[in-house]
C-alpha cells in the first residue's frame, strides 16, 4: 500500500508542476510617469547671490494630467523658489522649469543641498498620482577679486 501512495504523490507532484509551469505569463499595463531633467545638478555661485536652475518634465508612458512643484533648502541661509501653480502635461509635451536659489551675503563657503518634489495627478478622474524628486545642489564660492 506504501507503494501505490508514493507513486499517486510523484504523479500528483509532476501534475502540478506542469501546470504551474506553462502558466501563461500575466502582462500589465505601464504605469502612466514622468521624469525630471536637469542638464546642471551643480552650479556655483558667490555668496549674495541668486542662481537659476533649468528643469524639465517629460512624459513616459502616455502620462495626460497636471502637475505642481515645490522645494526646500537644506541649510540655513539658502532660500529656494519653484513655479507655483499647476502646470499641464500632455502625452508627448516636454514642460520646462526653473528654480532658483539664493544665498545671504554671509552665507559660508560650501555646498548646500536642494531638493526638488514634483507631484503629477493623472487619470480619467485624476484617480492617479506619482512623486518625483531631483537633489540640486548649490556651491557657494569665494569671489575673485
Amino acid at each position: 500500500m506504501k507503494k501505490i501512495f508514493a507513486v499517486t504523490f510523484v504523479t500528483l507532484s509532476l501534475l502540478l508542476f506542469a501546470v504551474t509551469s506553462y502558466a501563461p505569463a500575466q502582462t500589465s499595463t505601464p504605469r502612466a510617469d514622468f521624469v525630471i531633467n536637469c542638464a546642471d545638478k551643480v552650479l556655483s555661485a558667490p555668496a549674495g547671490t541668486t542662481v537659476a536652475f533649468q528643469l524639465s518634465l517629460s512624459p513616459v508612458n502616455g502620462f495626460n494630467g497636471s502637475a505642481t512643484f515645490a522645494c526646500v533648502s537644506g541649510m540655513p541661509g539658502v532660500t529656494c523658489r519653484a513655479p507655483e501653480g499647476t502646470v499641464r502635461l500632455g502625452p508627448t509635451a516636454v514642460v520646462p522649469f526653473e528654480v532658483t536659489a539664493e544665498t545671504g551675503a554671509t552665507a559660508v563657503t560650501g555646498t548646500y543641498p536642494i531638493m526638488v518634489t514634483v507631484k503629477g495627478i493623472y487619470g480619467p478622474t485624476a484617480n492617479g498620482s506619482v512623486t518625483h524628486n531631483e537633489m540640486l545642489h548649490l556651491n557657494t564660492i569665494t569671489p575673485t577679486l
